[in-house]
């Protein structure tokens, strides 16, 4: 997988200045994160599988609530199951209260800024699933992209054309720029879709 310092050396901006005169790799890093930052939330904004992961927490019996994962940003929607595949309802905080400290097998779930609760309180040991979006990486020159690499090119182009129009004050062509990479995002993610719809091929050599 390339890092973040192979996109800045393969970028049209580091093409355009070899010797780092106009934009040093710290300054496109900084481009590179903000783009990683924009497809990120387009990702989640529409779904996608790629902004999301599966990570398992081990209940135990009496135990309310558990820490969220370091890098969580929402739950994906019926994202939070119990063993093999009983979804949970998502509810309220002040359902923990309604509820009070009675014990059975969770069927509902609530979260808090950094915790995940269950209701009822758990009354034995169990395996909850939570599939959720994450929050976007923060890349250092060294780190691995994102996204399995799918997103490289858009990201590069980004990076290089805030690059270009950093001294510029034309909103319009900033806006461009953003709209731009939400499209090939979107592009990526209807390619990668199983719900894409079918495109039929002509019978023969016939047009109908």
């Amino acid at each position: 997988m390339a890092t973040a310092q192979n996109i800045i050396d393969a970028s049209l901006a580091r093409y355009k200045d070899s010797n780092e005169d106009a934009w040093v790799d710290d300054e496109l890093l900084a481009y590179l994160n903000k783009a990683v930052g924009h497809a990120h939330n387009v990702l989640v904004r529409h779904g996608s599988e790629m902004a999301a992961t599966l990570t398992t927490v081990t209940l135990a019996t009496g135990t309310q609530e558990y820490a969220l994962p370091s890098d969580f940003l929402a739950v994906v929607q019926d994202g939070v199951w119990l063993e093999d595949y009983n979804p949970m309802e998502p509810v309220p905080y002040s359902q923990k209260i309604y509820q009070g400290s009675s014990q059975a097998t969770p069927t509902r779930f609530y979260l808090t800024r950094d915790r995940i609760g269950f209701i009822p309180v758990p009354s034995a040991a169990a395996t909850v699933n939570e599939y959720y979006y994450t929050t976007p990486v923060t890349l250092a020159v060294g780190t691995s992209m994102p996204y399995d690499d799918l997103l490289d090119e858009p990201l590069s182009t980004f990076m290089s054309s805030l690059a270009f129009s950093r001294d510029e004050l034309d909103t319009s062509l900033l806006n461009e720029t953003f709209n731009t990479l939400e499209k090939s995002v979107l592009d990526v993610v209807d390619r990668r879709s199983p719900l894409r719809p079918v495109i039929h091929k002509p019978y023969g050599n016939r047009m109908e």
